[in-house]
């Protein structure tokens, strides 16, 4: 039996031209924190089509991680359940939440889609289809806790000079302990 079984994690990272908001990614990692982690998230970048209109849209990402200390703007990590799908599974699944497209920003409704919402989207999908053993289903407890957790970390001056540790700060929420302060 494995001893070292996969956890999903959210991830904050800072959004510097919008302070107090963040962009949220899903990783699935080892859980002693040792090897490659798979960052799965949605980003918009902009694009000129054809015609010379600039366009924005919403595009699904998978990233394999090796280094964790070289992400940029990554904030905290909250490890919100144990992965119990095969890869292949949970890949499946992430690839099933819609992921707003070009045609779809001119709509009503993709005015609330954003990586948040997506992020939402997926961690549910996981969670109800089991291929996630989690402690919390509701989201919004995830999320209230994941923000949570990074506002204790930069009332501490985790970011501002005042920190002397090292690593990406890591809040396991099955075991409710910080794994990583």
């Amino acid at each position: 039996m494995t001893r070292n079984k996969r956890r999903l994690q959210v991830a904050l990272y800072a959004r510097p031209k919008h302070p107090g908001t963040y962009h949220y990614a899903l990783f699935v990692a080892p859980k002693n924190g040792e090897g490659p982690t798979t960052k799965h998230h949605v980003k918009n970048t902009l694009l000129i089509d054809d015609s010379g209109q600039a366009t924005a849209p919403w595009r699904y990402e998978k990233v394999v991680i090796d280094d964790l200390e070289s992400e940029q703007r990554l904030l905290v990590r909250v490890v919100v359940g144990k992965v119990i799908g095969t890869a292949n599974e949970i890949q499946r699944l992430v690839g099933s939440v819609p992921v707003a497209d070009a045609k779809e920003l001119v709509s009503e409704a993709s005015e609330t889609f954003n990586c948040v919402s997506w992020v939402r989207d997926v961690y549910r999908e996981l969670v109800t289809q089991r291929a996630v053993a989690a402690r919390y289903a509701d989201w919004d407890e995830v999320q209230r806790q994941a923000v949570e957790y990074v506002d204790r970390k930069r009332e501490a001056g985790r970011w501002d000079g005042r920190w002397k540790g090292s690593g990406v700060p890591l809040m396991d929420l099955l075991e409710d302990k910080e794994i990583v302060p």
